[in-house]
């Protein structure tokens, strides 16, 4: 929990790798019979056991913080077998439906997925159909804007439901709170916030942050 605390209070939601779960909805249906044609971007075969290295690869190229992040969510939602359901950690995040082949992943294979989303986004970046079911998910009371605690809904319910020790995933939640933005948002705005990354949000809790030192 203190290196959690210590990953948020220093840089925020990692952004960039919460990104790439949007991108999993595409890359976990992609049709089999397709990737002898070698397709990029939503369409790419990137999942595929053939491109573990190259995923790996993708992965070890984040920031370091980043990777520590993957490592702790890892580390909070693992079950006994030592392996992630990430399937149900994106199903609960972002509300969208993935295919089993996410269903369980150890540790490696999980930042092997991680690295196949991004190499995918390097593609092609996201676009309206795979951003728009989330906001509509996750708009509770169906005004067309998500406040704050619609948005920390979605995080917590992971954490009641898969988490091993709920308590300590539940104060990673309210960690990431401060940087999400405090205002209620429109789609067009919460589309902006997922593809460039939190970027405005990150740059105005970093400055009140800084602000203490």
């Amino acid at each position: 929990s203190t290196k959690i605390a210590s990953l948020v209070a220093t840089h925020g939601i990692p952004w960039h790798v919460y990104k790439t779960l949007y991108r999993f909805v595409a890359l976990s249906n992609v049709d089999p019979t397709t990737c002898n044609g070698n397709p990029t971007g939503r369409n790419a075969c990137y999942l595929n056991e053939s491109e573990r290295d190259a995923n790996l690869e993708e992965f070890n190229g984040l920031e370091e913080w980043q990777k520590s992040h993957v490592h702790e969510w890892f580390t909070l939602l693992k079950n006994d077998d030592e392996k992630i359901d990430f399937q149900m950690m994106i199903e609960h995040l972002i509300g969208q439906d993935v295919s089993d082949v996410l269903s369980s992943l150890t540790e490696n294979e999980f930042k092997a997925a991680i690295g196949a989303a991004e190499r995918s986004l390097n593609d092609e970046d996201l676009v309206d159909d795979e951003v728009s079911p989330s906001f509509e998910w996750m708009d509770e009371d169906k005004d067309g804007v998500l406040t704050v605690d619609e948005r920390m809904n979605a995080v917590l319910e992971d954490c009641s439901t898969q988490a091993q020790d709920s308590v300590v995933c539940d104060v990673y939640a309210q960690l990431l709170r401060p940087w999400l933005p405090a205002s209620s948002m429109s789609y067009d705005e919460f589309k902006a916030m997922i593809v460039t990354e939190g970027a405005s949000a990150h740059d105005e809790v970093s400055a009140q942050f800084s602000s203490f030192f």
